[in-house]
């Protein structure tokens, strides 16, 4: 009954012009754009010199756009971290297990579990491989720890490894340098970076899975396909040249630039048919052309729709100026599929009071008060539609009964 009243609230509240269609059971929006597309104007005079074709950018904002850009906040305090992941042992069962040879007891499942992802040795295709490391050979966790917090920190550092376990509960990103080739051990002022990027987006926004790479690679190395000069990638990997970046807003940019493209991965975004017709994008024997020149808020977006879209994601929020000018459709696009309604045009705009998750429920609050649930579902053939698997052509029935 919880999940047909679900699927029932959300889309009893889509009359309202404001709410947007989307399967409340695989959250992937479904885009609509045309006579609900907004247009803007602005007369910002170094919007207007960046978009000047020899001064474009790589990038699609500066430090100072980002460190100026609303509804920013620092890192999560040691103390936030903590209060979080002892509040996961507070709530509900306690259970005791083995990972890795390390037992636990009288523990949060939801902790084991994380713990488990963070010890784990993923192959190049994010599946467990088949020989494992005992943790508990290597660093001695028992007798003394039987408890997540206190091996985590025995394992990656006293502050390091709370912040994993937050990152990876709270987000579905894994940092940890046991669980992926490749990869070296974060630090603590590189993860709050991360943590940082993160934070830039709804609240809503992660995680999408449980358990994606979120790593520094090894340092001293790169992957020869990429180049010397890469920065990081979709998988994703942090180089050493994101370390050399001007400031640690750079590097934040960067952070959100790779999540933007893990983004468009999960909801397939940056090839849908829309986003390529923004600026004309079309494929010839592997290699992506775009016919409406004008359309790009930097040097890099330029390459592909891929990086086009995660520039255009980034600067969304960093300096949304730039992309309301450049192509009103990829802003609301972008505010519509991603940000979930929320704009960084202002203080005032920026909260998540203002996202479409907010709004809806305080509508789907109103709408119930007088809708007749009861009668609704004593009809037997409203029970056989709302049974099968919670798709928009179901819910379509919902709305029209």
């Amino acid at each position: 009954m919880k999940y047909i009243l679900t699927c029932l609230t959300i889309f009893v509240i889509s009359k309202s012009s404001y709410a947007k269609p989307v399967d409340p059971c695989n959250s992937r929006p479904v885009v609509i754009l045309g006579s609900e597309t907004e247009h803007f104007i602005t007369s910002n005079q170094d919007v207007l010199r960046q978009l000047d074709g020899a001064n474009l950018r790589h990038w699609g904002a500066t430090t100072s756009q980002i460190k100026q850009a609303p509804c920013r906040n620092g890192p999560p305090k040691e103390s936030d971290i903590s209060g979080y992941l002892e509040s996961l042992r507070a709530k509900g069962n306690k259970k005791s297990a083995k990972i890795r040879g390390v037992l636990f007891e009288d523990e949060s499942p939801q902790l084991i579990e994380v713990f488990k992802k963070l010890t784990t040795k993923y192959d190049f295709f994010d599946k467990e491989e088949k020989d494992q490391i005992n943790i508990q050979e290597k660093h001695v966790i028992n007798p003394k720890c039987r408890k997540v917090i206190c091996a985590a920190k025995k394992i990656f550092g006293e502050k390091l490894g709370p912040k994993l376990l937050y990152m990876n509960q709270k987000y579905g990103l894994n940092g940890s340098n046991l669980s992926f080739v490749n990869a070296s051990k974060l630090k603590e002022s590189e993860v709050d970076r991360l943590i940082v990027a993160v934070q830039d987006f709804p609240q809503s926004t992660f995680p999408m899975n449980k358990n994606k790479r979120f790593t520094k690679f090894k340092r001293g190395y790169t992957l020869a396909r990429n180049g010397p000069g890469v920065v990081a990638n979709a998988m994703i990997a942090f180089f050493d040249n994101w370390l050399s970046l001007e400031s640690n807003e750079m590097m934040e940019y960067t952070a959100l630039h790779e999540l933007a493209h893990y983004t468009a991965s999960e909801l397939d975004l940056d090839d849908n048919p829309s986003w390529l017709a923004f600026s004309g994008w079309t494929e010839k024997d592997g290699k992506w052309s775009a016919s409406k020149k004008n359309t790009f808020v930097s040097g890099y977006a330029k390459t592909s729709p891929a990086e086009d879209f995660a520039e255009s994601v980034a600067t969304y929020r960093y300096n949304p100026n730039l992309l309301k000018t450049v192509n009103p459709d990829k802003y609301t696009f972008i505010k519509e599929t991603v940000f979930h309604g929320v704009e960084y045009t202002s203080e005032n705009k920026c909260h998540s009071s203002n996202s479409y998750e907010n709004i809806l429920k305080k509508q789907v609050a109103s709408k119930l008060k007088s809708f007749d649930t009861t009668t609704f579902l004593e009809k037997k053939e409203n029970l056989i539609k709302l049974m099968k698997p919670c798709k928009n052509e179901s819910l379509e029935f919902i709305l029209n009964n």
